[in-house]
């Protein structure tokens, strides 16, 4: 029987052994040489702690503040005694025995403002062996008891788990914690003439370590099912610049980490992401050209970014030569209302983005909040079914799939920021800021605006005219009218005014009327546009329903990639 197997016996109490005592998790221990052996020899298994079940704990209140904790059951299988938590500010410690039973459990704290008797939880407290470097031969295996088998660095320049030009091996069921003690919690490296190849991380919790906690170099295959990777200085997940072909990363979580969750290095082919990436301080994913075939699908991006900076997905510029070439991002959310934007992508050709959703902005500027921005050294734009996501060029226009960016905004001159309501009533209410709009060739599509009040509410619509026309648009338009409030909303109308026969000029009209009795005394516009489609292609209308705030609305997408929102038909 190996020597790991015998220490699996004693620390679950199920077998007896040469060890008095299970080795101990001290921090000062060093276990790598016996691991080490078991892992040449094809299987490592890393023992930890059972899940202990069972104990039952009362806690007793006084005056507001806990006084007792009755322990009414030991329980069974707390070979190490487990971390406990009341609800509430209280603390306490609990004792174990050799028998794997708790023998008691010490009050350290009876908290204050307790009405009722709280809750009372247990969670194992995790046994973590220290580990200077563990070398993974081809076909190797190292699996532990889930997350209450830990393994901690012991040399903090030296990658804990390492791999050079092995394959096929699988890593699985434990939790790897560098407690910001080491740089490098894994690292796999592919040799000089083979890649690291066709390897599995499965159910692995790894957390804290000060630039990387998983890199890969030259890997092949690589497959993540259920990996955490959080709390890194760094990056969660680094695939370096080099060759990483048909990297998977399947479910888990990317999340917390100080730069990013995943950084996509160039040269990278066929890299599909379906996870979680949130709450990193600058990326969601990051990723670098020359690089092919990069899938975003069923992923989730949340709170990446902080301060008005950073990106739920960020594509770098490099040069024009050295783009990604195919990103595909589909059914993935997006909710980045405290960064720059939801994507920037640069560098990039052939791009698809379908069917993915973006939470509407219930603070600041929503121009900024989960905008998709295609910018420089990008082509080739397919998109096709988004809900509340803007997708823009970098110049703040709307993206048009028929003609270049930067043709699409229209407008001469910027609205003014900010107006002020006439407070007599009626029709009287009615403030009304035009802008002349010429349109080189094509039909006119509409015009948009972003719109709030300072307080109260106030009601707005578009009026686009042909200014050789008797047609002022006013009556047409106006059934489309909707109520704006302290929130920014988008205010706009598609339609198809053929001036490309009359004037090519035509007058862009926004109305705004102040509710009678309302508090609302000015109107803020942001980012005014108009676009058009190209001459002699009518508009193209698919129409979405979605929910705002419990109010039914249509979503409009133009052939240009503009999406406006019109309150629903009666």
């Amino acid at each position: 029987m190996g020597w790991t197997y015998r220490l699996l016996g004693l620390c679950c109490a199920l077998a007896t052994a040469a060890f008095a005592q299970p080795p101990p998790d001290d921090g000062k221990t060093d276990f790598t040489a016996a691991f080490q052996r078991d892992l040449d020899a094809g299987h490592l298994h890393i023992p930890g702690d059972p899940l202990g079940s069972g104990a039952k704990i009362t806690a007793v209140v006084t005056d507001g503040s806990l006084t007792a904790l009755r322990l009414d059951s030991p329980g069974e299988h707390y070979c190490k005694a487990p971390l406990l938590r009341p609800e509430g500010n209280a603390r306490a410690t609990v004792e174990v025995d050799a028998a794997c039973h708790i023998k008691a459990v010490h009050l350290t704290d009876g908290g204050s403002g307790y009405k009722t008797p709280p809750r009372v939880f247990l969670a194992p407290d995790p046994r973590c062996y220290k580990v200077t470097q563990l070398v993974i031969p081809t076909g190797g295996v190292i699996e532990g008891d889930g997350y209450s088998s830990c393994l901690i660095p012991g040399d903090p320049a030296k990658p804990l788990l390492f791999s050079e030009g092995t394959y096929g091996f699988r890593i699985r069921n434990l939790s790897v914690e560098g407690r910001n003690q080491a740089d490098v919690g894994m690292q796999f490296n592919g040799g000089v003439l083979v890649d690291a190849a066709m390897s599995t991380l499965e159910g692995v919790r790894i957390s804290a370590f000060r630039q990387k906690n998983i890199e890969l170099n030259d890997s092949f295959g690589f497959v993540f099912t259920n990996v955490n990777s959080h709390a890194s200085g760094g990056w969660g997940l680094y695939l370096r610049d080099g060759y990483n072909n048909a990297t998977q990363v399947i479910s888990g979580e990317y999340s917390g980490n100080k730069i990013g969750g995943v950084y996509v290095g160039s040269r990278s082919i066929l890299f599909h992401f379906s996870s979680i990436a949130e709450g990193n301080g600058q990326y969601g994913i990051y990723y670098r050209g020359p690089s092919h075939g990069i899938l975003i699908d069923n992923a989730y991006f949340e709170a990446n970014g902080s301060g008005g900076k950073g990106w739920d997905l960020r594509g770098e510029y490099n040069d024009y030569d050295q783009p990604v070439r195919g990103l595909t991002v589909r059914n993935t959310l997006f909710n980045s209302s405290d960064a720059e934007g939801g994507a920037l992508l640069e560098n990039t050709v052939d791009i698809e983005l379908s069917h993915n959703t973006g939470m509407p902005p219930l603070l600041g500027f929503p121009f900024t909040a989960n905008t998709l921005i295609i910018g420089k050294g990008a082509g080739m734009v397919r998109l096709d079914g988004n809900t509340s996501l803007a997708v823009r060029n970098t110049a703040g226009s709307p993206v048009n799939s028929d003609v270049p960016p930067e043709t699409a905004s229209l407008f001469t001159s910027l609205l003014p920021s900010r107006i002020t309501l006439p407070l007599a009533s009626g029709a009287a209410n009615i403030t009304t800021i035009s802008r002349k709009v010429a349109v080189p060739s094509g039909h006119l599509v509409g015009a948009g605006v972003w719109m709030k009040t300072d307080a109260g509410t106030a009601t707005a619509w578009v009026d686009i005219a042909d200014s050789s026309a008797t047609y002022t648009g006013t009556t047409r338009n106006q059934p489309y009218r909707q109520t704006i409030g302290p929130d920014w909303q988008w205010v706009s109308m598609n339609m198809a005014t053929d001036v490309s026969a009359k004037s090519k000029t035509t007058d862009v009209s926004f109305r705004i009327y102040r509710d009678d009795d309302s508090a609302a005394r000015t109107v803020y516009l942001r980012e005014a546009i108009a676009w058009r489609d190209i001459a002699g292609t009518p508009a193209r209308k698919t129409i979405q329903t979605f929910s705002v705030t419990g109010t039914e609305t249509r979503r409009t997408s133009t052939s240009d990639g503009h999406s406006a929102t019109l309150p629903s038909k009666p």
